[in-house]
């Protein structure tokens, strides 16, 4: 009975839900995939029986679906497309969420002539302009004594030895450095990471169980890479199905001897080196290539020269590199030791003549590169440019693992040659230098044979090893090491080497023309800073990378110690559109526009996540207002601040949106969110699907309203802009000074107040279009309808303004319409009884034949509810509403039960609250309840630059085998 009676109910389900083939065809495309997403989520919540409607980027597996479940959602599509298409066996498989099965099903509905290719697919032409270089747009590392690249280089300048901690009893008995009681595993002194043992799993969909199976290098690996995408202000959300290789140097899995040692199974996926890349890939959504490369000390920098190269001959179009390793076994920390590698001293003594082998350490450091040229024209921040790098072997040296100089002068030439750059010009070398009293020597008679012995050198070569810091990160230390000079070029300054009393007296330093630097020195300014990084592995690869800064000292403000990157500035403008309404350059290029209030969203997947990062906003701006005294600059930098968290970053289900007008009340609120954190409740409300515009018929002080947007905003401007030429063409009415700008209201008769209500509500349409919000419904009472059926294209503006003008003169009724046909709207217009939505030409011109402005009956948010409306944006006053409630009385997203949310453009209230801080507040209300907002529509005709910002906050917990 329990059987029959799901059927039953599935039955019922499948029987509500259908679509127009024929209509979805019409459709614009951007359209077709959001009434095809809406239909997969009732699809999806039916099978799945769901208490709401899935989130368009989760997997459906994730979501608990299984094979059976894909073969009925599958049936089902095909039963509603009813042959007008056929869904594969596989679709539900290789689509296997929402957003990207609808993009998929909507290509399909398209002729072939028409179906674009999918995200990553086409070829790319490789430019030479800029000869290869390989721009560093964002990294990201966790490192001993420091979980960000900014506190890596506050700990470097200061002289930090992040060395001195040991992981205490506790965490050795629970397992995480290895329960081997053969050896003594607290005389290991080594660079440790705080937290090995902890994962923020739910934020990257992963179960507990899985969690505990897997390698704390897969962990660092995802957040870390995570970090770097944001850092390079990309929403990483949009880079699923792209082409972006993954390359990541990692030896075997400690993790797994750890497990196997304490009597328990380790998990191939979970400890596997290609199957930590191939996860990275598959959450991320990457479609190009994920490798893994075992080449101890030189596996990262390896990884970065593969990276580059796959940049450079076309093959993806970013990349993620870099390296990670975590010292988890004690039969591999003996390896070490009985092989003479390890520091008895328990320090790394990099060139001292008491060096007696390296000090083992863990951590992850990642970059995302990309042609620098692409980089520059999409005003991608970038920290700096790798020139050239090389890859080779010792070959036939002493010994398999002795170091080959000659090899490693070649690697050197080699990367030289590649990047064009004459030796001379190379200011310091981040040396692999480990302190063992063999290999040290060799490298530093390679270096100045390389980069010294070129009679153009001034200066003597520098040279500097990371490892006196934080240990020998083997598998990461080449690509953390790069992020150590790349730190180092844009602050100006080459640290002091740690630990440097005794420099090795074998070595001629003055007649190898090569110096350490014992003391903190300024970086060489010889034009342009160079840098190169080496790394030697033990099994005899060498590799050697050369960097190069991407701006000058004084580029940009300083923070805590460490720069901001900056891209170059980009103008904004708002997507295409098939409205007559499509704001060009020329449009947006037009009189000054001073934009006092900003919006800074906040957003995350838990409660803690919103009210941590808020916290990190505040450190980070203290840090830097502090250096702060121009106002002009400041505010610049906060509205590129506003610009680059809203389109830089994915926006979870817990947000908070922030309107400041400066960086006092900007504190302040990210102080009162830090207290006040998003509540719990909310985490389940639905996201709006289908959105209702609905336009007032009635708004309180238009002109004034008018007046002041259009001095605030761009999209007002030039929207009202382009209504003035139309009037001039057709009345020679300058609506922008006799209306918009007038000095004086006192003569301003009701036809101002038709024009002004008019030209408001159709430039909040345009704004709002910007922000990406595509109404299913559109409604509008009195003058409202006016507005309404321009956006929807049904009247030109030319045809509106005729309207208005007849309207006028019949004392604000009709007696005919001054124009004989109108076009059928793009979106469904509400009749005016409510009961019907008009879709042809003939029903828009049958409601217009009795508009009156005087007499109208108020539309209410439930009317719409009946045609599937489950959100309403307003445009203009509402009289039903107080302070942004609902008309129910209830603060948006108060109650799952109100269903037809109700959000204000603008309200009655401009005296206490200017018409630019009543927009900003609409946008928050939208924004934080969850509508998919398109946020670089509030910077439409603004120049803004991308920068550096903090990152997610990570909500992590611990996770072990033995859990």
């Amino acid at each position: 009975d329990l059987l029959s009676s799901d059927a039953e109910s599935a039955s019922s389900d499948e029987d509500t839900l259908s679509l127009d083939i024929d209509a979805l065809r019409e459709c614009e495309s951007e359209e077709r995939e959001s009434l095809l997403a809406t239909h997969l989520q009732k699809q999806i919540q039916a099978i799945l029986r769901l208490q709401s409607l899935p989130s368009p980027n989760v997997g459906f597996f994730d979501l608990g679906m299984d094979s059976l479940m894909a073969v009925e959602l599958r049936n089902r599509l095909n039963r509603v497309f009813e042959g007008g298409l056929t869904v594969s066996q596989t679709a539900v498989f290789d689509y296997p969420d929402v957003e990207s099965l609808a993009k998929h099903l909507s290509d399909e509905l398209t002729d072939a002539s028409t179906a674009t290719e999918p995200a990553g697919r086409a070829s790319i032409a490789v430019s030479s302009a800029d000869n290869g270089k390989i721009a560093v747009v964002g990294m990201a590392c966790r490192v001993p004594g420091a979980d960000s690249y900014s506190s890596f280089w506050t700990n470097i300048a200061n002289g930090v030895d992040a060395l001195a901690s040991e992981r205490n009893a506790d965490s050795i008995a629970n397992g995480i450095v290895g329960t081997d009681t053969n050896g003594d595993d607290s005389q290991y002194r080594c660079g440790f990471v705080s937290g090995i043992d902890e994962f923020d799993a739910p934020f990257f969909r992963i179960r507990p169980i899985d969690a505990r199976a897997m390698d704390p290098r897969q962990r660092m690996l995802l957040e870390t890479c995570w970090e770097a995408i944001e850092d390079a202000a990309i929403e990483p959300s949009e880079l699923r199905g792209s082409r972006v290789g993954v390359y990541v140097g990692m030896g075997g899995s400690e993790y797994r001897d750890v497990v196997n040692a304490n009597g328990g199974e380790d998990s191939y996926i979970g400890t596997s080196s290609a199957m930590t890349t191939g996860r990275l890939s598959y959450i991320f959504g990457l479609t190009g290539p994920a490798m893994s490369f075992d080449l101890a000390c030189a596996s990262s920098l390896v990884a970065i020269h593969e990276g580059v190269k796959a940049l450079q001959s076309g093959e993806v179009d970013l990349a993620l590199v870099g390296g990670v390793n975590a010292l988890l076994s004690s039969p591999i920390m003996r390896f070490h030791q009985n092989l003479g590698l390890l520091s008895k001293q328990g320090r790394c003594l990099p060139f001292d003549q008491f060096g007696d082998g390296y000090v083992r350490g863990e951590g992850c450091g990642i970059l995302l590169l990309k042609r620098h040229e692409e980089a520059l024209n999409d005003g991608d921040p970038i920290w700096s440019t790798l020139l050239g790098s090389a890859v080779n072997q010792n070959g036939p040296s002493a010994g398999l693992t002795i170091p080959n100089g000659s090899a490693q002068e070649q690697v050197m030439r080699d990367a030289l040659m590649r990047a064009g750059v004459p030796a001379s010009e190379v200011d310091y070398v981040e040396a692999h230098a480990n302190g063992l009293p063999l290999s040290d020597p060799i490298e530093l008679r390679a270096a100045s044979s390389v980069y010294a012995s070129d009679s153009d050198r001034v200066d003597p070569l520098l040279l500097g090893s990371i490892k006196s810091s934080v240990g020998h990160l083997e598998w990461a230390a080449g690509s953390v090491g790069v992020i150590r000079v790349i730190l180092s070029m844009r602050n100006g300054k080459i640290p002091a080497q740690l630990h440097l009393d005794n420099p090795i007296e074998e070595v001629d330093w003055e007649d190898l023309k090569i110096d350490i630097a014992r003391t903190t020195v300024d970086w060489p300014s010889n034009g342009k800073k160079v840098g190169a990084v080496s790394a030697f592995g033990m099994s005899g690869t060498n590799a050697h990378v050369l960097v190069e800064s991407n701006q000058s000292d004084d580029d940009g403000p300083a923070l805590g110690g460490a720069s901001v990157s900056y891209g170059t500035p980009q103008l904004v403008l708002c997507e295409q559109s098939d409205s007559e309404i499509n704001l060009t350059p020329e449009d947006l290029d037009s009189n000054e526009v001073n934009s006092t209030y900003r919006i800074l969203p906040l957003s995350g997947k838990s409660s803690a996540s919103v009210a941590q990062l808020a916290g990190k906003y505040i450190s980070w701006l203290e840090d830097f207002a502090s250096d702060q005294e121009d106002d002009d600059e400041l505010t610049a930098f906060l509205s590129d601040v506003a610009w680059t968290a809203s389109i830089g970053r994915d926006h979870f289900g817990y947000r908070q949106g922030i309107v400041f007008s400066d960086l006092h009340t900007l504190l302040d609120e990210l102080q009162h969110v830090v207290s006040n954190p998003p509540k719990e409740e909310n985490s389940d409300a639905e996201l709006g699907t289908n959105l209702g515009l609905v336009y007032r018929g009635a708004t309180e002080n238009p002109s004034t309203l008018l007046k002041e947007l259009y001095e605030q905003n761009h999209v007002v401007q030039a929207v009202v802009d382009r209504c003035d030429q139309v009037s001039k063409e057709l009345h020679d009415i300058e609506i922008v000074d006799s209306v918009v700008l007038a000095e004086s209201r006192e003569d301003v008769g009701s036809s101002s107040e038709y024009v002004s209500t008019f030209l408001l509500q159709l430039a909040l349409s345009e704004f709002w279009n910007c922000m990406g919000q595509r109404p299913t419904v559109i409604a509008g009472e009195g003058i409202g309808l006016i507005a309404a059926l321009c956006n929807a294209g049904s009247l030109s503006i030319s045809q509106s303004l005729e309207l208005l003008r007849s309207l006028e003169q019949n004392a604000g009724h009709l007696e005919e319409v001054p124009f004989d046909e109108v076009q059928s709207p793009r979106t469904p217009v509400l009749s005016r009884s409510g009961s019907s939505l008009a879709g042809s030409s003939e029903e828009i011109f049958e409601l217009l034949q009795d508009l009156s402005l005087q007499d109208f009956v108020q539309l209410r948010p439930n009317v719409l509810h009946d045609h599937g409306v489950n959100c309403v944006l307003e445009i203009g006053s509402c009289d039903n509403r107080e302070d942004g409630k609902t008309s129910e009385g209830q603060k948006p997203n108060s109650s799952p039960q109100v269903i037809a949310r109700c959000f204000p453009s603008l309200s009655e209230n401009s005296e206490t609250i200017t018409p630019d801080r009543l927009l900003m507040l609409a946008v928050k209300d939208v924004y934080e309840a969850q509508l998919n907002l398109r946020l670089r529509g509030l910077f439409v005709g603004e120049m803004r630059r991308k920068l550096t910002l903090p990152t997610y906050a990570f909500q992590r917990r611990r996770y072990w085998f033995n859990d």
